[in-house]
């Protein structure tokens, strides 16, 4: 049994080897992909959970105006009906008899988010404070939300931390915030795994939250998770930690914080470029 067990891990290692050396993209990004855990010993940063409380309510009301913002309301008109569009009368003599009025109102779509936090080694304890307090707050306005369901999730290099499940409630686990930076920035890699967990979710509408000080260190992947979230209808919405350029995000629009306080204008401006529609 233990000489099967080494032919086994033998051939696993010659396989993983050839595949690294194909240059093959999708095999490559899926061999190297990280897988996420539940248990995490580098929960002794900071959060300011006070802070994230109030700000939640901010959040939430301008996350609403997003999400909601996504009804959509269509106005036809037609040659039979109920209502009458007084306006449109006088065209009755030219011959357009389309003067009924009916209106349609899609709901907005169910969504899923997933907050993926950047905890490498360049996050200093200063942001790395911000960091944590920003994804709580985020997380905890999300759950005052009907429809959206949400998670978080810390990257660094060859790891996740799901600090938050999409079952669980942010207040049941705020102490899981609590993160402190260590190692690599895998942004490709880790935005992979989020991407492919999403796919899957029920929900209508998928979208990531980004927060990190841009300093990716695997930027081959990560193009391809942003190619892979694009063919998927998966949106990315980036905020920036102190810095003033994302890389590997130079196509996407970049929302810069220094303190956390500014997140609800910050969210703002999400609702007027229109980064999630």
């Amino acid at each position: 049994m233990a000489d099967l067990h080494e032919q086994v891990n033998n051939e696993l290692e010659k396989m993983a080897d050839e595949v690294r050396s194909s240059n093959d993209m999708e095999q490559l990004i899926d061999l190297n992909a990280p897988l996420i855990s539940k248990n995490d010993r580098g929960t002794v940063g900071t959060a300011e959970l006070n802070l994230a409380k109030r700000l939640s309510t901010p959040i939430s009301r301008e996350l609403h105006k997003i999400i909601y913002g996504l009804d959509r309301k269509s106005v036809n008109f037609s040659k039979q009906g109920r209502t009458v569009e007084a306006n449109r009368l006088a065209g009755v003599k030219a011959g357009n008899f389309n003067v009924f009025k009916s209106e349609r109102i899609t709901k907005a779509p169910t969504m899923a988010i997933s907050v993926l936090v950047d905890r490498s080694s360049s996050m200093s304890a200063v942001e790395m404070n911000g960091a944590n307090t920003s994804a709580l707050a985020i997380n905890l306005a999300i759950d005052k939300l009907k429809g959206v369901n949400s998670e978080c999730i810390y990257y660094s290099a060859g790891d996740l931390y799901e600090a938050k499940c999409f079952k669980s409630t942010t207040k049941a686990v705020k102490d899981n915030f609590r993160v402190s930076s260590r190692g690599g920035t895998h942004t490709g890699l880790s935005l992979y795994s989020v991407i492919r967990r999403l796919s899957l979710r029920v929900e209508q509408k998928k979208v990531v939250f980004i927060i990190t000080d841009g300093q990716a260190s695997d930027l081959k992947y990560l193009e391809k998770s942003i190619e892979m979230s694009e063919l998927l209808g998966i949106q990315i919405v980036c905020i920036g930690i102190n810095t003033g350029m994302l890389y590997g995000f130079e196509n996407q629009e970049l929302l810069n914080i220094q303190t956390v306080e500014e997140l609800p204008s910050i969210l703002k401006q999400v609702i007027k470029n229109k980064l999630i529609a």
